[in-house]
């Protein structure tokens, strides 16, 4: 606060002393005074934050602003570890070997936000990225069951789990595979398919809206399959409809999309094992980016051949989609050949925070359908002349000691929602008539 005042002093003392303009003495009094006002509002205002987070609302703004306009996300990083809470993370990852390489599939039970760069926003693209420089292809990292109580609060909690990823060993003895099994229940959709003794199980509420299953869902459908004999359950939130009137996930989707998921599992639980081929393909949609909800993962095409049917799976590096958009790909998708096929995004948050309204793009808001059909078209014919035999491993990384979020978020957003009702009181009750009889002062 106090180096606020030093510009508009220079500015005074520059009026007087360099062009000898005369001025009254309460000048002095007046600028005191308002300076000491404005200090006595803004500690009113940040008071309540500071009881409830520890810090001042100020300094909260400052961090906020500072990752907003500035790209520095430190100060933010430092908010939010100074809030945060021990956890754990997971990480299951189900990698392909075909004779032109190898590529995987990657669902972190750990939440990519808050927005930005800030904390772990970026996850999906950094696990990509660190995948990718050590050999595979067209490496997936769709949206598993977690909300934002499993953010990671800063770089150094990403470091750790980069650091588990890179000391990996991928024995690749699953020879076997199911074709996919799509149930449902009510309006919930699952898409289950079983490699080995893994089963991978996506789920959807499409076209009806839906965000960021909770980590439960996948602890149910991972119990619910183990009694059916399976030894792991990967459970895929696809991430794939939103529509901006309900932007959250109540009791009853969560109970259709356990009762789709279970369905599926048991219906996969009896299909036969053959094996397979796989053909990977990644691309990017050029002239598009964070603004118009694309991160830089770009899209990924896995697909799978038993016999002459193909199945395939879709991830897009983005925040959720609009509603209908997973429908119009999957058609376009059919009309192709493909038999059966879903379309995940990763819910990357580096696309947060980087558009007025609404603070992002979902994908196919602010791109042209037509080139996102076109490059998914691309991208399945090249995967298409990809296929080969492949064969399959699922290894499943844990992660103690992870420094989460946890309730941060809606403590943030307490404070800032308490901090703008006080601060819009305050200015009408004290901080106006308290400047105005500053300005008094100047004609006394």
């Amino acid at each position: 606060q106090a180096f606020s005042v030093v510009q508009p002093l220079l500015c005074l003392l520059t009026i007087v002393y360099v062009y000898g303009i005369p001025f009254h003495p309460t000048v002095f009094l007046s600028m005191g005074s308002a300076v000491l006002i404005s200090y006595v509002y803004l500690h009113l205002v940040g008071r309540e934050a500071k009881s409830i987070l520890g810090l001042d609302g100020l300094s909260l703004f400052r961090a906020f602003l500072s990752s907003w306009m500035e790209n520095l996300n430190e100060p933010m990083e430092q908010v939010m570890e100074n809030i945060s809470v021990e956890g754990r993370g997971r990480l299951d990852i189900l990698a392909f070997k075909t004779d032109n390489g190898g590529t995987a599939i990657v669902v972190p039970r750990i939440h990519p936000g808050p927005f930005k760069d800030v904390g772990g926003s970026s996850l999906p693209w950094r696990i990509q990225a660190l995948l990718e420089r050590r050999g595979l292809r067209a490496v997936a990292v769709p949206h598993g069951p977690s909300t934002h109580r499993e953010n990671l609060v800063s770089k150094k909690e990403v470091s750790k789990v980069l650091t588990a990823l890179n000391s990996l060993n991928l024995e690749f003895h699953v020879h076997e595979a199911s074709r996919p099994v799509r149930c449902s229940s009510g309006y919930a959709t699952a898409l289950c398919q079983v490699f080995g003794d893994t089963a991978l199980v996506a789920l959807t509420l499409s076209p009806k809206s839906m965000e960021d299953i909770p980590v439960e869902v996948g602890d149910l459908l991972e119990a619910y399959g183990e009694k059916l004999g399976f030894k792991s359950v990967i459970v895929v939130d696809a991430h794939n409809s939103i529509v901006w009137e309900k932007t959250s996930i109540d009791d009853e989707d969560i109970s259709l999309l356990v009762e789709a998921g279970e369905k599926s599992l048991r219906e996969a639980s009896k299909a036969r094992l053959q094996r397979f081929k796989l053909g990977f393909s990644k691309k990017v949609i050029e002239g598009y980016g964070v603004k118009e909800g694309l991160g830089p993962g770009g899209i990924v095409v896995h697909l799978f051949m038993f016999g002459d049917c193909l199945y395939a799976y879709v991830t897009i590096d983005g925040n959720n989609m609009v509603s209908g958009l997973r429908e119009k790909l999957i058609r376009h998708l059919k009309s192709l050949g493909v038999r059966d096929c879903e379309v995940l995004t990763t819910d990357t948050h580096v696309v947060n925070a980087t558009a007025t309204g609404r603070g992002y793009n979902p994908v196919g808001e602010a791109i042209d359908q037509e080139a996102l059909l076109k490059t998914i078209s691309e991208a399945l014919k090249e995967a298409y002349a990809d296929l080969k035999p492949a064969s399959a491993c699922h290894v499943n990384v844990e992660l103690n000691g992870l420094k989460l979020l946890g309730d941060g978020l809606d403590k943030l957003l307490k404070v800032l929602d308490i901090s703008a009702k006080r601060a819009k009181k305050l200015a009408l009750g004290f901080l106006a008539p308290a400047l105005a009889v500053c300005l008094l002062l100047l004609f006394l």
